[in-house]
C-alpha cells in the first residue's frame, strides 16, 4: 500500500501536499496473511529480505496490506498470486491481532488466514525484494527467527480447540498370491491427488463398519471380498486442525475385474516390494505394511 498523502489548502486557494503518512507508523495498518499448509501437512513460510522495512530475515506466515475497497479474503488471495504465483483455499481464519513492531515503532491489526496449497500449485519467489527464500517445514522444525505475527498465529493454531472429529475407512485387499490392490487418485483429488491409495472412505454417523467398508469396496473397486478382518487403527490430526481415526481392514478379493470409480486414475496389483516404490501416504504404508507382515493370504 503506498504511503497516504496528506494536502492542506493554501491561501490562494490550491492545495499543497505538507506531508507523507505511512500505514502501520502514522496510522494503524491493516494486513492479513495465510498459514498455508501442504498434504504431508507442512507449513509454507517465506524469509523476509534483507531491503525490507522491518523484521529483516525472518521467517513469517506470507502475507501483506489490505488495499482500499478490498476485502480481506481477497487480500489474501491477490497477496499469494503476487509473492508466490499460488492459488490457495481458505479453511478458517482467526481473529485479528495486534502486530506491535517496536524497535521501528510500527503497528500492525494482522488477521491470518487458516489455508490449503491447491492440488498442482508450486510457490516461486514472485518479488525477490520482499522475500529471500521460501519452503515447506514441519511444525516441529521451524527455521529460526520467526516474525513476531507468525509466533503469534503458531500460538493461536496450536491453541485451537479441534472443530471436529471424523473416521475413515481403510482396505488392503490381497489376491491370494501375494499382492494386494491399490488406486491411484486423481489429479484433481481435493487431498492427495496423484498418490496410490487404497478402497474407503468416510464412515457416516450412525453406519455400521462393515457395510460401511464393504459398501466403499463395491463403490470403488466392483469387487466382491471375504474375509473382512480388522487391521489396525491409526489416527492424526489434520492441518485444519481436524482428528481422523481410520481403521485398517484386510480382506480377500473374490474376484478379478475391477472397475474404478470416477476418483481414481488407475488401479494395480502390487506385491510388498512394488508398492514401496509407489508414493502413498504414511496411513496406507503403514496398513499395507502390517497386511504383508501379519496377515496370512487364505
Amino acid at each position: 500500500m503506498e504511503p497516504l498523502l496528506i494536502n492542506r489548502r493554501t491561501k490562494e486557494g490550491g492545495f499543497a501536499i505538507i506531508d507523507l503518512m505511512k500505514n502501520g507508523v502514522d496510522y494503524i495498518g491493516v494486513a492479513v496473511g495465510a498459514m498455508i499448509f501442504n498434504d504431508q501437512g507442512k507449513v509454507l513460510l517465506a524469509k523476509r529480505s534483507h531491503t525490507v522495512k522491518n523484521e529483516r530475515g525472518h521467517w513469517e506466515n506470507p502475507g501483506g496490506s489490505v488495499e482500499f475497497g478490498e476485502t480481506q479474503e481477497e487480500a489474501v488471495r491477490r497477496e499469494m498470486r503476487e509473492e508466490l504465483g499460488i492459488e490457495v483455499d481458505m479453511l478458517k481464519v482467526f481473529s485479528a491481532a495486534d502486530h506491535l513492531v517496536p524497535k521501528e515503532k510500527q503497528h500492525w491489526v494482522a488477521t491470518t488466514f487458516l489455508a490449503r496449497i491447491r492440488p498442482g500449485e508450486e510457490p516461486r519467489i514472485m518479488e525477490p525484494d520482499k522475500c529471500d527464500e521460501i519452503g515447506w517445514f514441519g511444525l516441529d522444525k521451524l527455521p529460526q527467527p520467526l516474525s513476531i505475527i507468525t509466533e503469534i498465529d503458531l500460538e493461536r493454531y496450536h491453541n485451537q480447540v479441534p472443530e471436529s472429529f471424523g473416521v475413515s475407512q481403510k482396505a488392503v485387499i490381497g489376491d491370494g498370491s501375494g499382492k494386494c490392490l491399490v488406486l491411484l487418485r486423481g489429479k484433481t483429488a481435493p487431498s492427495n491427488p496423484s498418490k496410490w491409495d487404497l478402497p474407503g472412505g468416510d464412515l457416516d454417523y450412525g453406519e455400521d463398519a462393515v457395510k460401511s467398508m464393504l459398501r466403499e469396496i463395491d463403490e470403488e473397486t466392483g469387487i466382491s471380498v471375504g474375509h473382512l478382518e480388522p487391521l489396525d487403527v491409526e489416527a492424526h490430526i489434520n492441518s485444519q486442525g481436524t482428528h481422523w481415526t481410520t481403521i485398517g481392514w484386510s480382506a480377500l478379493a473374490l474376484g478379478s475385474d475391477v472397475r474404478i470409480s470416477w476418483e481414481h486414475d488407475e488401479h494395480k496389483w502390487v506385491t510388498l516390494d512394488e508398492f514401496r516404490k509407489l508414493r502413498s501416504i504414511p496411513k496406507v504404508a503403514r496398513f499395507v505394511e502390517k497386511y504383508f507382515s501379519s496377515f496370512e493370504p487364505k
